[in-house]
């Protein structure tokens, strides 16, 4: 499964925001990356594996900066402990 092949970005892990507030985007655009990273990883694609997981951290980084509250903290980092267990964070 190509990584545009992936079902879209649900509001699962909505951070209780208006559409429009800036976690929003950078979340969608992190959870791509993390699932390109899961699709390259598949295909053995290690080094691009590891840019798109690099890139997925950074932009979960931002998130965090910008989130609401706590609660959006804990979901965030319920998030990264799902997408890179490997990583221990």
């Amino acid at each position: 499964m190509a990584p545009d092949e992936f079902p879209p970005i649900n509001d699962t892990f909505s951070l209780m925001a208006p559409e429009n507030h800036p976690a929003k985007s950078l979340l969608k655009a992190a959870l791509q990356k993390a699932n390109n990273a899961v699709y390259f990883d598949h295909c053995q694609g290690f080094e691009d594996a590891l840019r798109e997981y690099g890139e997925a951290c950074a932009l979960l980084g931002q998130v965090m900066k910008v989130s609401l509250g706590e609660e959006d903290k804990t979901t965030l980092e319920a998030i990264v402990r799902h997408m890179f267990p490997a990583l221990n964070v």
